[in-house]
């Protein structure tokens, strides 16, 4: 326990110095606008969120993702794609709770997502209520192929019924 309270002590010293950055951004480009614009109420824009750069350029992990499911064709579970992206972007977690987060927020909507796009599914795993996920196949089943050969036989004959 004292581990986390040291590794949380560290952290908050962590925030403590990006959040004294952020402001003095924050006040130095609204003092910018102030002077340029003097007819412009600062507050006037809202709030806006940067697109965090954890895990390198926008759409990072979601091609890791893909590519850590595509080398796992019996596919994996959420906690061992969480386990594997984390480790792969170097996070650190200072927390049971900051690591659930990511798992649900981050990683399990991204394969939600990707999963309403049909590059991925889930299935459960025998004998668990855990469910792998894993790259969606495009290969045609064994129903869809004999349909096609019931098709292209049908296409074979000609219009009396004699194979041509």
């Amino acid at each position: 326990m004292a581990g986390d309270i040291d590794r949380l002590k560290v952290r908050r010293l962590q925030l403590a110095g990006e959040l004294a950055q952020l402001e003095l951004t924050l006040k130095a480009l609204d003092r910018s606008i102030s002077i340029a614009y003097k007819m412009v109420d600062c507050r006037a824009a809202g709030k806006v969120f940067r697109h965090t750069q954890e895990y390198g350029r926008r759409g990072a992990l979601t091609e890791y993702v893909l590519s850590l499911l595509e080398s796992a064709p019996k596919g994996l579970t959420l906690q061992e794609v969480t386990d594997r992206a984390a480790q792969h972007f170097g996070l650190v977690f200072y927390s049971k709770a900051e690591r659930r987060r990511f798992s649900l927020k981050t990683v399990h909507s991204m394969l939600r997502r990707l999963c309403a796009q049909g590059r991925v599914e889930n299935a459960p795993m025998e004998g668990s209520r855990v469910k792998l996920w894993r790259l969606k196949s495009h290969l045609p089943t064994v129903e869809q192929l004999i349909v096609l050969a019931g098709s292209t036989n049908a296409r074979s004959n000609n219009a009396n019924g004699h194979p041509t």
